[in-house]
């Protein structure tokens, strides 16, 4: 069986809601939930992100997306990610 997956843009500044620092995906009890984040391998990919914005470690906020706006999302980081490795600059 599949996991109920919760989506989350990661935002703050520099990176707003319309190009979000990360793109993370969540399962599990809400405060002990499993996550990935989609990586420059174009994957899911383990990630604690979420975990450290919630804890305050990262400068930054999570904003909950329906499954319906993952895509776009997928689009816009697998765009970014092609066009920072063709110039060789990071994220």
């Amino acid at each position: 069986m599949m996991p109920e997956y919760r989506y989350y843009v990661i935002v703050g500044d520099n990176f707003p809601y319309e190009r979000p620092f990360a793109l993370v995906r969540a399962w599990g009890r809400e405060n002990l939930s499993e996550e990935e984040y989609f990586s420059r391998q174009l994957k899911w990919e383990w990630s604690d992100i979420l975990a450290r914005v919630r804890r305050g470690s990262m400068n930054r906020d999570e904003v909950r997306i329906t499954e319906q706006e993952v895509e776009p999302y997928i689009e816009q980081f697998t765009q970014r990610f092609q066009e920072n490795e063709q110039h060789g600059w990071a994220q």
